[in-house]
């Protein structure tokens, strides 16, 4: 009895340190592979019905990919691209020369003179605070800076598409496979299976697909109107306005009010207006459009969601902005799952 109880740990033993240190290896790989498992859920319901069609599931998913690669990653990257080397330029030759930057600094010039007013009028002296405009001129160097960094590790970024794109393409051919394998290990029942399926799958959903084509059509609105009313730097503010589109609370609307109070600085008081009406336009798309794609969960408060994100973003990087709605969601959505009965 001994023996065999002996035997029967060091077999556990055994297995658990083959299957950690297979796990290991993955390591470098967490947050494509992360991505790559949501994404799956996201488009597994769409797959399952275009396979009910008789179409072959293999073929269709390189498709998909080719598509997605050819529509998306590409433009994407370009933007992406240019937008470092934009920067990039502008920090080797000054960002001084730039008009955003010189709108960005006639702006907090005029707000440095009325803060300076009022504090002169109640007798506070501010001389002794850091000046504005050195703050401006140092968050350039900063963001040049970044831009120089982000140039570096484009390779790494390359691989992680690859490796993106590499597991997609398994989970979403070998979906029934992996759920039987799951099954057989009886770790959970087969209804609460399923349950956790739909969630993580309508979860996947509204923050990877239904957010980000919400975002592309903020910047892309904000970003053609602010061009054709003098903001040239097309790039940037797509890119700008696509990552502040997917924070809760904020939005897109902020780059929008920016551009708006830039114009005002200037006396454009006509494109200042219409910079604000074009921020409750895009502020306006997440309460019309959204529903309309998908049904986020409102139960989840909005500082909840927005410091998850927050702390997204500091544990997996810029790809935290899709991980952390997902998780949120399923943090809430998991406990009355496997304990129905319960209040969780």
């Amino acid at each position: 009895m001994i023996a065999a109880e002996k035997y029967r740990i060091v077999k556990y033993v055994l297995v658990s340190a083959v299957l950690l240190l297979f796990a290991y290896t993955f390591t470098p790989f967490f947050t494509a592979i992360l991505l790559a498992v949501l994404f799956a859920f996201a488009l597994e319901s769409r797959f399952k019905k275009f396979s009910k069609k008789n179409i072959n599931r293999p073929w269709l998913t390189i498709a998909f990919l080719v598509g997605m690669f050819l529509l998306v990653t590409i433009p994407v990257g370009l933007v992406v691209v240019k937008t470092i080397s934009t920067v990039k330029k502008y920090s080797d030759v000054g960002f001084q020369t730039t008009p955003l930057y010189m709108s960005t600094e006639k702006m907090v010039h005029r707000f440095t003179e009325q803060i300076y007013g009022v504090a002169n009028k109640i007798d506070v002296d501010l001389t002794h605070l850091p000046q504005p405009s050195d703050i401006v001129s140092k968050g350039a160097v900063i963001v040049g800076a970044a831009a120089t960094g982000l140039l570096g590790i484009l390779p790494d970024i390359g691989l992680g598409i690859f490796v993106f794109a590499l597991v997609l393409y398994f989970l979403l051919t070998e979906s029934e496979k992996l759920k039987k394998g799951i099954l057989k290990l009886d770790l959970v029942a087969p209804k609460e299976l399923d349950q956790m399926i739909m969630t993580t799958q309508k979860s996947s959903y509204t923050a990877l697909v239904a957010s980000a084509m919400i975002g592309c059509v903020q910047a892309g609105t904000l970003s053609i109107i602010a061009y054709f009313f003098g903001f040239t730097e097309f790039m940037v503010l797509f890119v700008i306005t696509f990552i502040f589109s997917l924070i809760p609370v904020i939005g897109a609307a902020p780059v929008a009010i920016f551009l708006a109070l830039t114009a005002y600085i200037q006396d454009q008081n006509g494109v200042a207006i219409c910079m604000l009406v074009t921020a409750v336009i895009v502020g306006s798309v997440d309460n019309i459009v959204k529903p309309l794609i998908a049904n986020s969960n409102d139960e989840v408060h909005p500082i909840v969601s927005l410091l998850s994100l927050i702390g997204a973003i500091m544990v997996f990087g810029a790809p935290g902005i899709l991980l952390g709605p997902v998780l949120t969601d399923l943090a809430y959505n998991i406990g009355p799952i496997l304990f129905p009965s319960k209040d969780v």
